[in-house]
């Protein structure tokens, strides 16, 4: 069943379908997509010559979701399958169109698009938007020590495993990263300043930025808050949500009764029995003769059908009418000159996966209230379950440090999912482009060095020029003296 689920994704990939793991999460939960149980959909015979064996093996009779990046695992090993027999080139995917459902989501506007895009294009060289990963580089690089041609061709820290990590999560900690620059989030405010006119208009035209239109942070966050408290109360939640994230408890009369529907229909499975032994040992007709008794699954109604199609229509609506209800009003305005500090400055870095730093706060929690409600709306829209204590996070580091080297990289990114969420492939990409900035600090330290010392140069063979000019002219005057001397005796 994991491959049939990887051959479903990479069908979408092919199609530029921008599609998220989130959606195939949340249609595998609330059983619209054949996953969980599924064994018990089969016909009768196709399951008379199954075992236990079997059905453990091939995944039919499971009823947990996996995690994305365990699903995303399994693909690139199914996608890495094809390209080697079938010579098939996934290349990239409708990856904008997947950052614009990351943007809207989080209620941004479309400079904060551009703004990642030009992120992404940062880091490119440590990991592509590629579905498959990049071969590792195996030959050594020819470029001398020290040179630019060093620092292009270096690896960035993290690129060998956020390759294989799932594409929206890269995505959604580029967008992360804008975000910080754009709001700090540490507590202190950040405030855009209006770009001041030059008097060179070449200059003014390409020496400041724009303005991001950003909303203002405190409505930012109560939008975000009020359209996630809106799908918590919902029907779908109940159903598609995680049940240690949605209590029975917690639930509205509506969830209770679409839950009950839902477990009526879906989780009550016509053998509670162990089965697959039973067959064993059973005769075929005792087997076939309480089927008989089973109802057959009734077929959806016209009114059932149309549901999908009205609650996507309702969706675009409440999207509509948030963004509208946050940018008419709460507008975040620029500002000639302030006291405050302005956008991009004093990017702060939480440490989650680093033990070197006696600081690392594995959920970022003491740094201020502001930063986790980001990324929990960050996980929610990626489809990552927020951890609730920092434990699962810690024992994950203490795993890495007692057996750092029995994991892999699959194995040591499926650990960011589950014990740090998005918050590790923030950390990931911020280390990036800290090793990008550093390189290009370095290269232009490097470069005004070598101008510097052609100056130098320059200068030192300018003089010797003239000294050397000087010279030719006091020995040429000389000699015309002499000349005229001799000149003058001989008269």
């Amino acid at each position: 069943m994991p491959t049939t689920i990887s051959i479903i994704y990479l069908s979408l990939h092919l199609l530029k379908i921008p599609v998220l793991w989130a959606d195939l999460v949340k249609l595998i939960s609330s059983h619209k997509l054949p996953y969980l149980n599924v064994v018990h959909l089969l016909p009768l015979p196709m399951t008379q010559s199954l075992n236990k064996d079997n059905v453990h093996h091939h995944h039919l009779d499971t009823d947990v979701v996996p995690s994305i990046t365990t699903l995303h695992l399994h693909t690139l090993s199914v996608a890495d399958l094809l390209q080697r027999t079938y010579e098939i080139d996934f290349g990239e995917g409708n990856t904008p169109a997947q950052l614009t459902r990351l943007v809207e989501g989080m209620l941004l506007p479309p400079t904060f698009y551009v703004a990642t895009k030009r992120m992404l294009e940062t880091v490119s060289r440590g990991v592509g938007l590629q579905l498959m990963p990049s071969p590792p580089q195996k030959e050594k690089s020819t470029a001398p020590r020290g040179s630019i041609e060093e620092d292009l061709q270096g690896a960035l820290p993290g690129a060998a495993q956020l390759q294989r990590a799932p594409k929206e999560f890269v995505l959604m900690a580029a967008l992360l990263v804008v975000i910080k620059m754009r709001y700090g989030l540490d507590g202190r405010e950040r405030v855009e300043l209006l770009p001041t006119p030059s008097a060179d208009p070449a200059g003014s035209k390409k020496g400041h930025a724009g303005i991001s239109c950003a909303p203002s942070l405190e409505p930012w966050l109560a939008a975000l808050d009020k359209r996630r408290e809106r799908y918590l109360h919902s029907t779908d939640a109940a159903v598609e949500m995680d049940p240690a994230e949605l209590e029975a408890l917690h639930m509205t009369s509506d969830q209770v009764e679409a839950y009950a529907a839902f477990a009526e229909e879906h989780l009550i499975l016509s053998n509670q029995i162990d089965l697959h032994e039973w067959r064993r040992l059973e005769p075929q007709r005792r087997w076939a003769s309480f089927t008989d008794f089973m109802p057959s699954a009734p077929s959806p109604t016209r009114q059932q059908s149309a549901q999908p199609a009205q609650a996507n229509a309702d969706e675009w609506t409440q999207l509509d009418a948030d963004l509208r209800s946050l940018y008419r009003s709460h507008m975040a305005q620029p500002v000639t000159h302030t006291t405050s500090l302005p956008a991009g400055a004093s990017y702060p870095m939480h440490q989650f996966t680093g033990t070197s730093r006696s600081d690392a706060d594995p959920l970022g929690l003491t740094h201020s209230e502001l930063y986790p409600r980001v990324i929990h709306h960050a996980n929610h829209l990626v489809g990552i379950a927020t951890p609730r204590t920092a434990s699962t996070a810690m024992d994950a580091i203490i795993n890495q440090l007692v057996n750092p080297r029995a994991e892999n990289a699959d194995a040591t990114i499926k650990g960011w999912e589950s014990g740090f969420g998005i918050q590790a492939h923030l950390e990931v990409v911020e280390r990036m482009v800290e090793a990008v900035m550093r390189g290009r600090a370095r290269r232009m330290r490097r470069e005004l060095g070598r101008i510097h010392r052609d100056k130098i140069g320059q200068t030192d063979g300018q003089r010797t020029g003239d000294g050397a000019r000087h010279e030719a002219e006091e020995e040429a005057d000389s000699e015309t003296e002499e000349e005229e001397e001799e000149v003058g005796e001989g008269e």
